[in-house]
């Protein structure tokens, strides 16, 4: 199962090593890991390309800034190439602070087959830093 994931960046240099490591550790799947930055200024884009040992990585620096994660990720849809989605069965779309399950993917895809379904959301585990409280939130 081939699954192209494309993570919104923005200043994220605090979180974003955990999450991507949280892709790539996904079971059952074989992941492609799309980052399109939004005009990070605190280390992001640079922390980012010291990776380029992973070749399931790649960067992309918007040239004018979208304003909004939703905007980046409608940014990084329009950006493909007509055929280039054809290669990937699924595609899912990542927040920089998150971090994901390692069955996660395998799960959605799993779920999406068997409901016959073109849309999955997942329910989320809100981590509150300051308190340690974890909270989930159903979707």
């Amino acid at each position: 199962m081939k699954v192209l994931v494309i993570l919104a960046s923005y200043n994220g240099v605090k979180y974003i090593e955990e999450q991507v490591d949280s892709i790539l550790n996904q079971e059952g799947v074989n992941v492609t890991l799309k980052i399109f930055d939004d005009g990070s200024t605190d280390g992001t884009v640079d922390l980012v390309s010291s990776w380029k040992k992973h070749e399931q990585i790649q960067l992309t620096q918007n040239q004018i800034p979208t304003g909004s994660a939703a905007n980046n990720f409608f940014n990084a849809l329009q950006s493909f190439e007509d055929t280039f989605l054809d290669q990937y069965d699924y595609i899912s779309f990542a927040d920089q602070d998150d971090i994901w399950l390692p069955n996660k993917l395998k799960a959605a895809t799993e779920r999406l087959q068997s409901g016959k379904a073109d849309l999955y959301m997942s329910n989320l585990i809100l981590w509150e830093e300051k308190n340690n409280k974890k909270t989930v939130i159903n979707k």
